[in-house]
């Protein structure tokens, strides 16, 4: 066992086989955690941006476009979440694998970007919560 992924596969495995008593649905439980972990240090995730139509830049609206909001409605603001949902349209678009995960510029993730804007929004505009949920299907397979 030379490769990173293989000692991180065996800190994973050391970190499970130390948990005592656990029961039939947590030992399920890591055996789908472990399985889907190994997955995403196996397979290679890469996009090949070549063949998507990217959007038109005139219909692409960003943070600096929107209008400041005024300073006596900044309490609106601190009751929004973000609510950043994993799954769904990923087998349309031909996915196999999580695409939270997957390298889409510049060496980060969908996830990381997801991270990287909330933090923009909680350090520049208002304190928000970030919830980062699972589509079942996903998590399932």
């Amino acid at each position: 066992m030379n490769s990173t992924n293989d000692q991180l596969k065996l800190k994973l495995k050391k970190f499970f086989d130390e948990i005592p008593d656990q029961s039939a649905k947590s030992k399920q439980d890591v055996v789908i955690f472990r399985d889907l972990y190994n997955q995403f240090l196996d397979d290679q995730h890469y996009i090949d941006w070549s063949s998507w139509k990217f959007i038109d830049e005139k219909s692409q609206v960003t943070l600096d476009d929107l209008p400041v909001l005024d300073s006596s409605r900044i309490n609106i603001l601190n009751k929004l979440a973000v609510i950043k949902l994993n799954g769904g349209l990923g087998t349309t678009m031909g996915c196999t694998k999580a695409k939270s995960f997957i390298e889409v510029r510049d060496g980060f993730t969908f996830l990381d970007l997801a991270i990287l804007n909330h933090e923009v929004c909680v350090f520049e505009r208002c304190f928000c919560l970030l919830d980062v949920n699972g589509y079942y299907h996903t998590i399932i397979h």
